[in-house]
């Protein structure tokens, strides 16, 4: 590892996560996770946690969906975008 405390990795994470949204979205999800487990300080984590729900809800997979919404949620993601539409998310969640 070169880099290993780059600040920059969240950041490379994401953007190879959304590079692959269209042609393998099983790597999306994958490296997704990997920003929101490992980097959750980071400026993408909230995203990468609210994209994993709204992956899982667009799949049908509620229990999962509110995980990762409940996630955004948080004070520590308090301000960003993502957590006023978790918020509604959660809402219309069954």
């Amino acid at each position: 590892e070169t880099y290993p405390s780059s600040t920059l990795i969240p950041d490379a994470l994401y953007g190879i996560a959304l590079s692959y949204e269209e042609s393998n979205p099983d790597s999306t999800s994958a490296y997704l996770r990997e920003v929101a487990r490992n980097y959750p300080e980071s400026q993408r984590a909230a995203s990468a946690m609210f994209k994993l729900g709204a992956k899982a809800q667009d799949a049908g997979d509620v229990r999962t969906a509110r995980q990762w919404f409940e996630q955004v949620v948080t004070p520590r993601y308090r301000g960003t975008p993502e957590y006023d539409v978790a918020q509604q998310r959660l809402r219309q969640l069954p």
